[in-house]
């Protein structure tokens, strides 16, 4: 938080000093960093803030509240001239009333964001679309240079600095291209708000021009002072220092007697160091409320790569993204121009057969395929899908190098049920690992799954059934597998044999409350990690059958449910897993029953 007025500060780079360990902090200010190494000083650094560490003991767990204080507030140039710049001291006052002038209102918003594909290879031909793509004057000649890869319409309420989405509807995506975009699109949806001292753009922050630190930066000039209807307005042209910096070009209004914005209009230069973002336009006004100003239109044009789509020539795809976004302070509907979806000169019946074209051309059936197993974990062939792709290879000290072949049916053969499952060998012990399963998906409103698994394999000693968290992660099993062993030129040590039987319901209670009912029974074998001893005597397994009620809370939590998956995008708000498990046991002749609360 900040030092004086402790208010929460985002996009907080904290990292283990000397390391990549990394994480930003969140909207209210929260983060959450670990390691498992020797590291033991963690740094707080934020663009117009003084850098701080903070010592930690090797293996100790902290809640700190980090206050960090503010940089000089205004860096004059040292030089002596006739007159003065009336730029600069008009910044000044300016960045005095950022605080007040940062206005949350309750507010609506509808938004646009329409994604297109460049097929043209000219960068001064997509430069040149690029101008027009901004001013929203594509011709017809212009269009047919652009495939429209994905297109939305959504509405949110933004409240309290936060953005909830309230409804959404895109244009004839396949499931697969709208998880892709979703994820891309990500890193666009948050609030551009210039009254900060950074603009976190695709996790890059930006030097505000209303930056406290803005002197250093930039070059401001006092263009023009006009009458409006709203009072007297100044005009005020900014550009980067250094073309090179993460800063922008533009122009905007200010109000003379708030000392507000009116507008603003701001261009990221194509020289700075952001690799895969070529130019980057954002346009946003505001309007009168009251006595304060708050946003009534927004703009953003990006012209990027993304590396995702490479194809078998290894060229980075061209992409244009626009989002337009109107806002209303009295939540009246917003009515929007079908006839030009995000003024592209496409209408959204022309949006629809054209996608539905595009899914059957060559580069988009390239793309779904990488996307398939970059985002699910899963390879799509024909009705078949073939993962988790990250279990098909592994090394570990009982089983040597081991090779399985993972599958499931997927939604081509039946959307709403699912039979799945692995054989593996192992080359060093010369056993077949196997398992199956079966899920259905009841046709009801809300999700609900019931299903059934078995398994005759190795598992780490320590699996942990009541860790949720990594389910989320597509690419993740929660065992040994490829990334934690070929790749990490590792073998997986301590497992032990489990035949185990499963039986599980998973209900959506509510938008933000998710419930998973499982009945477990499983035989562990005893191994040279985990041996089972009573009395001297070595014992060959242990019994083991439980019941656990698992509920996962979030708060406006957005996701995307796939072929019995289900991908949870990022969100600001906390996430909390609680479990309750009873459970009996038989060791030899001792038997006993437990219970658990995570």
């Amino acid at each position: 938080m900040d030092k004086y007025d402790k208010s929460p500060l985002s996009s907080v780079d904290i990292y283990f000093k000397g390391t990549s360990i990394a994480v930003r902090s969140n909207e209210d200010g929260y983060f959450m960093i670990r390691t498992k190494g020797d590291e033991t000083t963690v740094v707080f650094s934020l663009l117009g803030y003084k850098r701080e560490e903070f010592k930690l003991k090797k293996g100790q767990e902290a809640g700190i509240q980090m206050e960090l204080e503010e940089k000089q507030n205004f860096l004059d140039d040292i030089l002596i001239i006739p007159g003065i710049n009336p730029a600069k001291e008009l910044m000044k006052n300016v960045r005095l009333k950022r605080s007040q002038n940062n206005f949350m209102a309750s507010i609506n918003s509808t938004e646009q964001k329409a994604v297109f594909f460049s097929k043209n290879d000219s960068r001064w031909q997509n430069n040149r679309l690029y101008e027009q793509f901004k001013s929203g004057n594509l011709s017809k000649n212009d269009s047919v240079l652009l495939v429209p890869l994905y297109m939305e319409e959504s509405e949110y309420n933004h409240k309290d600095g936060k953005k909830q989405q309230l409804n959404k509807n895109t244009f004839n995506s396949s499931e697969v291209t709208e998880n892709l975009i979703t994820k891309l699109l990500d890193g666009l949806d948050n609030r551009i708000n210039f009254y900060e001292n950074s603009v976190n753009v695709l996790g890059k922050s930006l030097v505000s021009p209303l930056a406290n630190i803005g002197n250093a930066y930039y070059k401001y000039y006092l263009a023009d002072s006009v009458q409006t209807t709203s009072g007297k307005q100044y005009e005020v042209h900014f550009y980067s220092k250094n073309l090179k910096n993460l800063a922008f070009n533009g122009k905007m209004g200010i109000d003379s007697a708030t000392l507000a914005l009116t507008y603003i209009k701001a261009e990221l230069p194509h020289q700075a160091n952001i690799n895969f973002i070529h130019n980057l336009h954002i346009e946003q006004r505001y309007t009168l409320l009251g006595k304060s100003w708050i946003p009534e239109k927004e703009q953003s044009v990006w012209y990027m790569t993304y590396d995702l789509l490479k194809d078998s020539l290894n060229t980075k795809p061209e992409l244009l993204v626009k989002k337009n976004a109107l806002y209303s302070a009295d939540k009246t509907e917003i009515e929007l121009k079908p006839e030009s979806f995000a003024s592209t000169a496409y209408s959204g019946q022309v949006i629809s057969e054209r996608m539905t074209a595009l899914q059957q051309s060559a580069i988009y059936k390239t793309a779904k395929f990488i996307a398939d197993a970059a985002l699910t974990g899963y390879m799509k062939v024909g009705k078949i899908d073939i993962g988790k792709i990250t279990t098909i290879a592994r090394v570990t000290k009982p089983e040597g190098f081991r090779l399985g072949l993972p599958f499931r049916t997927n939604e081509d053969l039946w959307k709403n049920f699912m039979i799945g499952g692995f054989g593996a060998y192992g080359f060093r012990d010369r056993e077949w690992k196997y398992g199956g399963e079966i899920q259905w998906k009841l046709p009801l409103k809300s999700r609900f799954i019931l299903g059934m698994q078995y398994s005759k394999d190795y598992k780490k000693t320590d699996y942990d059934y009541t860790d949720f968290f990594w389910r989320e992660d597509a690419l993740s099993s929660g065992d040994e597998d490829i990334g934690s062993t070929i790749f990490s030129l590792r073998q997986g040590i301590s497992l032990n044999k489990k035949h185990e039987f499963s039986a599980f319901a998973i209900k959506d209670l509510s938008p933000d409350i998710e419930s998973y009912l499982v009945y477990r029974n499983q035989k562990t074998f005893d191994s040279e990690t985990l041996p089972f001893i009573h009395n001297g005597e070595r014992l060959p397994y242990l019994n083991q059958q439980s019941i656990s009620l698992t509920g996962r809370f979030s708060f406006g939590e957005r996701a995307v449910d796939g072929h019995f998956q289900r991908f949870y995008q990022r969100s600001f708000s906390p996430v909390i897993y609680t479990t309750v498990e009873g459970g009996y046991g038989t060791f030899g002749a001792i038997s006993s029953s437990y219970q658990l609360l995570r």
